[in-house]
């Protein structure tokens, strides 16, 4: 790995894009991009599409094939840039694969990035910059049939910085070391998920004992497949209340001095699970509070510890599933599970992370759970002290993935930092080997 000396400039010159360090320069567009016109000739050449988040494959954008006939479509390798059409946003990427090289829709418009005066790395990070920053839809214009495109002759003529090669090279370093952090943190989230998915298959089988051990362990044939002798199978119904929407919920106010009231609770909508998605509690420090008085005696209360979930739309079967910290009532989209004291909440939480909700909803325009389908579920219980080691363990994996998390976040942040701060010149770096 390549040393990088940081140091913070003091000298800065005044342009006509702004303040820059004095020994960066100021470049037309025009200047450095020369235009492509280069038709496939080879058909085994892979179509990509740019848009908003730049180069990507057109499978992940698109169902189907659109089109195989590609005797048309333009080149597009390495130090390429295109400008793509049909975004809300300006839509432009660079090739920055080496050994790759792709084709474009004839719509698009290719240029080739003269690399006299850029690294190609670099370049792809300055026009993400730009991209964020400094680029707005006054380079946008309205296409008929694609939506908005880019202006590319009035683009061409704006003017971008130009650090020296060898710094160019540096930040680009530092940029991709940040980048890859961050993509290998996104590999080991996924493969926690998918650790936890088949290790919750093991726990709701066998319980929690090591896989050297499950030749042991007695299991018995059952309506939900087989489980452990000792365990039962009960309707939902029997272990829990299930609780739908609050009568007089859209008369909600905001109660923001009466948080402590005994006869103030806090009212849930689907919206308020949408902070953190893999966190298993409500963050009630993350949503807009809503409270509502209501009669102590109310049925429709949700104890603390319960499970809570959507019960109408897409949102069925979604992560969009929360255990309560508070009293709560629930607005007309959410329906509650209150666990009696033979189930622990987070034992019954795990339980729905791998229950499958879209086979209970009906199949109307707009698909809805209702009370008797969420009772009628049947449930393996265990005993409490088993449920108690199921729940410790998943809870141990959610801790992992919410750490992974965190530092994701982190170094998003630390990256969207680092772009702003090295391409204004605020921040330099060198490199010292």
């Amino acid at each position: 790995m390549e040393k990088i000396k940081f140091f913070k400039e003091s000298r800065f010159k005044q342009t006509e894009i702004g303040e820059i360090p004095e020994d960066w320069n100021v470049m037309r567009l025009a200047e450095i991009l020369e235009s492509k016109k280069d038709i496939v000739q080879n058909k085994n050449i892979k179509p990509i599409a740019v848009g908003e988040k730049g180069v990507r494959f057109r499978e992940e954008i698109y169902y189907k094939e659109l089109t195989r006939n590609y005797e048309k479509y333009k080149v597009f390798e390495y130090g390429d840039l295109c400008f793509g059409l049909g975004t809300k946003k300006m839509a432009v990427g660079v090739n920055v694969f080496k050994d790759k090289i792709f084709c474009v829709s004839p719509a698009y418009s290719v240029f080739r990035v003269k690399q006299e005066y850029y690294s190609i790395e670099y370049f792809d990070y300055l026009i993400k910059y730009y991209q964020q920053e400094q680029w707005s839809d006054k380079y946008l214009v309205q296409s008929v049939r694609q939506g908005k495109k880019v202006d590319v002759k009035r683009l061409s003529d704006s003017l971008i910085i130009a650090p020296p090669l060898s710094e160019q090279k540096a930040i680009a370093y530092v940029l991709s070391t940040i980048q890859e952090a961050v993509e290998k943190t996104k590999k080991v989230i996924e493969a926690t998920k998918e650790l936890k998915k088949s290790l919750m298959r093991h726990l709701f089988t066998y319980g929690p004992v090591p896989l050297s051990e499950v030749d042991k362990v007695k299991l018995k044939e059952t309506e939900i497949g087989e489980i452990p002798e000792d365990w039962k199978v009960v309707r939902l119904g029997e272990i829990s209340n299930v609780k739908t929407s609050f009568p007089a919920f859209n008369s909600i106010s905001e109660l923001d001095t009466h948080k402590n009231d005994d006869e103030v609770v806090l009212a849930l909508k689907v919206s308020d699970m949408n902070y953190f998605t893999n966190q298993k509690y409500i963050n009630e420090s993350q949503i807009t509070f809503h409270y509502q008085k209501v009669k102590l005696n109310n049925s429709h209360f949700l104890r603390p510890e319960s499970i809570i979930f959507p019960k109408r739309g897409g949102a069925i079967g979604t992560n969009k599933k929360r255990i309560t910290k508070s009293y709560s009532i629930l607005d007309p989209n959410l329906i509650g599970v209150e666990p009696s004291r033979e189930v622990i909440a987070e034992y019954l939480f795990g339980f729905f992370e791998q229950f499958d909700l879209r086979s209970l909803q009906d199949n109307t325009p707009i698909p809805q759970l209702n009370k008797h389908q969420v009772e009628s579920i049947m449930f393996p219980l265990p005993p409490l002290p088993i449920q108690q080691k199921i729940a410790e363990i998943l809870s141990a994996v959610d801790e992992k993935i919410q750490a992974e998390e965190k530092k994701k976040r982190a170094l998003e942040n630390l990256f969207k930092s680092m772009l702003s701060n090295l391409m204004t010149g605020k921040i330099r770096v060198k490199e010292l080997g």
